[in-house]
């Protein structure tokens, strides 16, 4: 995935008032094109054979609110800051905390990815207090977006 559509799931991330399952999944996507993606299950009595569908049929999921909503494997990143650990790349550092942005009222959650797997620069960002798992998210989508840009 392009630098630009890395930081374009980052600034969604941020924008985001709450976990978001279609986020999530954009955000797998990105990370892991070539994953085979358990979209659904066979009919019939537990254990049910699994459906595997391509990338290409969740991205059209995830982007048109319109479809119903297929059975996801996605991890939870937006919602869990164990699952959005997963996302900070080789090599790199991890920090989160909350304040207040000078001039404004609100507390936000910050966070910062550092280290050499992010490009050797901090990629920070914030979200609303409260929502940790999405701050994290968005700063490790920009340090792989850093990354992509090192690597070509």
């Amino acid at each position: 995935m392009s630098r630009a559509e890395l930081e374009t799931l980052a600034e969604r991330c941020e924008a985001a008032n709450g976990p978001d399952r279609r986020l999530d999944t954009l955000v797998e996507i990105a990370v892991h094109p070539d994953k085979p993606w358990i979209i659904d299950h066979e009919p019939g009595r537990f254990p049910r054979k699994p459906i595997y569908g391509t990338f290409s049929d969740l991205r059209e999921w995830a982007e048109d609110e319109t479809l119903e909503p297929p059975e996801i494997s996605a991890p939870r990143y937006t919602a869990s800051v164990d699952s959005a650990m997963l996302l900070v790349p080789e090599g790199c550092h991890w920090s989160v905390g909350f304040g207040a942005v000078p001039g404004s009222d609100k507390p936000l959650a910050f966070a910062g990815v550092s280290g050499s797997g992010g490009g050797g620069v901090l990629n920070m960002a914030v979200a609303p207090q409260g929502l940790i798992a999405l701050a994290l998210t968005a700063a490790c989508l920009r340090a792989l977006a850093a990354r992509e840009n090192d690597d070509g």
